[in-house]
């Protein structure tokens, strides 16, 4: 690189001020280089001032002249200077690189125009998301935990992730139950633990049973299946639990009729049929009993009911075939009644009858 020696110079003995003039030393001269003075010693150049003053490491020592010849030459100073910060910037950068630049990180990884909110690593094996420095969501071991997570299976803070069992979803009933009126699980939606004994809907075995409570012993309802899928229940509460009522569908519309103290527990419609003729048993208890073209031998010719009443029913009589008939019901018990059935043309003859009978089978 060659010397600088544009313009002249003024020296003062014994100054460091070196005044310049047309030299133009900005950014032409950088300190630390070599400055030749009209006395012919050469100076070190402490510092570039303006385009025409720089000053000395050490006072002008030679007699104080202006409009000078000078030179400026570079030293070996500049690449020094620029190694060691070379090696400064490499120092800075190496934990970067062999943390950062490897994907590892020694702390939070935080929003440089939000610094309390990031993500973070705050224990081991553990990965969290932190805003307002406090640790919103953390999940370790297959769990989440944090300030955005129920602090409990009953907390019902707005927004909150829910815990297994929150409000009983996914809950039983601790310990067993044998009486489902016994309930004292908290606010929620909970399955219960089927005891080995106790009162059931129906008196089945075993059962499921899940329930809403809305105070302790007390619920909103109450959903209940006995023999897992046998017969669905509900009822519901407010001073006191209300009766079962059973559900029915297209599965259990039909089928076996029952009853317990006058409550249906069965379907809703029974039908059914024997030697004796046919029936049609109703939850409410109505039945009907018929059978068509029976035979009067005589006027005492019994008829014994397909299916039981419990007070003496209504029967009707009525010929098979249209003219003069007569045809009458007498002695009628629960089991059954005797009738006779005539042709009045002519001499009185036996003919077939047709017999329905009304009543309750509870």
């Amino acid at each position: 690189m060659a010397w600088h020696k544009t313009g002249t110079v003024a020296v003062t003995n014994g100054s460091l001020i070196v005044t310049g003039a047309g030299t133009n030393w900005v950014g032409a001269l950088q300190a630390g280089w070599g400055f030749v003075g009209p006395d012919g010693k050469t100076y070190e150049i402490q510092s570039i001032d303006s385009a025409d003053q720089i000053t000395l490491a050490s006072a002008y020592s030679g007699a104080t002249a202006a409009g000078q010849a000078y030179a400026a030459f570079p030293t070996q100073s500049l690449a020094q200077e620029m190694t060691t910060a070379l090696q400064a910037l490499i120092n800075n950068y190496q934990t970067i690189y062999d943390k950062a630049g490897q994907g590892r990180f020694t702390g939070d990884i935080v929003f440089d125009a939000d610094q309390d909110t990031g993500l973070g690593n705050p224990s081991s094996n553990e990965v969290a998301l932190k805003a307002g420095s406090n640790w919103q969501l953390r999940l370790k071991a297959g769990s989440a935990s944090g300030a955005a997570v129920q602090s409990s299976p009953l907390d019902n803070t707005a927004g909150k992730l829910l815990l297994v069992e929150a409000f009983g979803l996914g809950a039983e009933t601790t310990p067993e139950l044998a009486d489902l009126d016994d309930l004292t699980t908290p606010v929620g939606f909970y399955a219960v633990v089927p005891a080995s004994t106790g009162t059931r809907p129906d008196g089945a075995t075993d059962y499921g049973c899940a329930w809403v409570t809305r105070a302790a012993g007390l619920g909103i309802f109450q959903l209940y299946s006995d023999s897992y899928g046998g017969g669905l229940y509900y009822r519901s509460g407010a001073a006191v639990w209300d009766r079962w009522n059973k559900v029915y569908s297209t599965r259990n519309l039909i089928g076996p009729v029952s009853q317990t103290a006058g409550d249906p527990t069965g379907a809703v419609i029974e039908r059914g049929s024997n030697a004796n003729g046919d029936f049609l048993r109703f939850a409410d208890g109505t039945q009907i009993c018929r059978h068509a073209a029976l035979s009067s031998a005589d006027a005492s010719t019994w008829w014994t009911f397909p299916a039981g009443f419990v007070t003496p029913p209504r029967v009707i009589p009525g010929p098979v075939f249209n003219g003069p008939r007569s045809a009458t019901v007498h002695n009628q018990t629960l089991a059954g009644c005797s009738f006779n059935a005539w042709d009045m043309t002519g001499a009185k003859t036996a003919v077939d009858c047709n017999l329905t009978a009304f009543g309750w089978w509870f």
